[in-house]
């Protein structure tokens, strides 16, 4: 990963935030943090962290990092033979000291951060503050996927003191993550989008995601704000331990005048019934992201008209969700990136909406534990109700889910019979839909299709 930051932090900084001096104590002027020896643009105004991961020790890399041109480092454990020109920061934890960076030059920045968590709709909700923000502030996110321990920080530590308002999310796959993520982050404003199975197989059930969740006001005081929906079965769980002023957001506040299908929905809410607004992707779960951007519209002084427009541009952003057609006429769903119930629900009723012969290419969900036999059989059911023509199934979990079909369907052992019947079977006027966890790989479907 690596970190930008158009301001330069000096040693002032980094023995401020670190308490401690560095080895061969120079002068130094760092814009860009990295704990990738291979991501070295500028090695000159890089600093390099050593960061022990589970399959390599980043600590090992510093003879790369230097061999790079990089003369800035923070590391657990030092190298046999120290360069004289070679600023070395020595701590006992690598990771800690990334995140008293982070927490350093956030309090530093003087501005409101957002930290967004949920079992699903995380980085939807983080973009689409984005856009809006943007239509009237300087507003700062990441430029990827960066919501854990080492993305978080260096996210923070790549905020430029122009920005007025930075949106963070905070993931985990085990208890004490996001309490970490919080005490680093101290956010002003925390979101709570919802409770589901994501990450059950590591927590062992949904009440211990919930307590999980709920770990993101670890890090929060009196003064800070805590946005949880109206509706959720774990509303009282998250009142009993809130810090500072509640506010819910309620999806149930808005309502879609007309839907279009793959193109988006025009809808209201009903506070502002003479207005109308418009969103360029498709889906009815996302007027659970919407609502909690309606909740803010006091609290952060957002303009109806930033929404409108902020809206109307996350058309054109990565999100989770791509619909495309191709050159033999057929409509794409790719939802492959990750996968719950909850987004296979949600990515299950996009393609309902579609024109045209329907076929879901459905692979395995990981990370469920001892849920895994009652999700995939719930899913059976779910899509019996959506009632595609075709089903094809991939994964060894899947195999509950065709039980449960009442539907045509096939189920396969590897992509590759996937693809071989998919091809042959596609025609001009299909909508396929591609979902599965990440790691079961149809993103390789997706690929044919584009080039088809």
């Amino acid at each position: 990963m690596l970190g930008e930051l158009k301001t330069i932090f000096d040693n002032k900084f980094f023995e401020q935030s670190l308490k401690t001096k560095a080895i061969n104590n120079k002068e130094i002027a760092i814009k860009y943090f990295t704990n990738d020896a291979r991501i070295i643009e500028d090695p000159c105004l890089h600093c390099f962290i050593g960061i022990k991961g589970l399959q390599f020790d980043g600590n090992d890399f510093f003879d790369q990092a230097y061999k790079a041109g990089v003369r800035v480092f923070i590391l657990q454990k030092l190298p046999t033979i120290i360069p004289d020109d070679a600023v070395i920061y020595f701590v006992s934890d690598t990771l800690e000291a990334l995140a008293q960076l982070a927490h350093e030059h956030k309090n530093m920045l003087q501005i409101p951060h957002v930290l967004i968590t949920g079992s699903v709709g995380k980085t939807t909700t983080r973009l689409m503050l984005t856009y809006i923000l943007r239509e009237k502030y300087e507003t700062h996110t990441a430029k990827k996927n960066w919501n854990n321990a080492i993305g978080t920080p260096l996210t923070i530590l790549e905020t430029d003191r122009e920005s007025k308002i930075s949106i963070l999310e905070a993931g985990m796959n085990s208890k004490g993550e996001i309490s970490h993520l919080s005490k680093m982050v101290n956010p002003e404003i925390a979101v709570i989008t919802n409770i589901g199975y994501s990450h059950i197989e590591f927590l062992g059930s949904v009440d211990q995601v919930a307590e999980a969740k709920i770990e993101i006001v670890d890090g929060m005081n009196d003064s800070s704000v805590l946005l949880i929906n109206k509706h959720d079965p774990y509303k009282m769980l998250f009142e009993s331990k809130a810090k500072g002023k509640i506010i819910y957001f309620d999806p149930m506040q808005l309502y879609i005048l007309e839907d279009k299908g793959l193109d988006g929905f025009e809808f209201a809410h009903k506070e502002y019934p003479n207005r109308h607004f418009f969103c360029p992707i498709s889906g009815e779960h996302l007027l659970l992201n919407i609502s909690i951007i309606f909740a803010l519209i006091d609290i952060l002084q957002i303009p109806l008209e930033c929404i409108e427009q902020g809206l109307l541009n996350i058309k054109n952003i990565d999100n989770r969700m791509r619909i495309f057609s191709n050159k033999r006429g057929v409509s794409v769903i790719a939802d492959c990136y990750n996968a719950s119930l909850e987004s296979f629900k949600a990515s299950l009723d996009v393609l309902q909406k579609s024109k045209g012969r329907k076929i879901a290419v459905i692979g395995s969900i990981l990370e469920l534990g001892d849920s895994t036999e009652f999700i995939h059989r719930e899913i059976g059911t779910y899509i019996n109700k959506i009632n595609p023509d075709l089903v094809l199934a991939v994964g060894e979990d899947m195999g509950y889910t065709c039980q449960e079909l009442k539907i045509p369907y096939c189920h396969f052992q590897t992509k590759e019979e996937v693809w071989f019947v998919l091809d042959k079977e596609l025609k001009s006027g299909d909508t396929v839909l591609i979902k599965a966890s990440n790691k079961i790989g149809l993103d390789i479907i997706v690929n044919c299709l584009e080039n088809i």
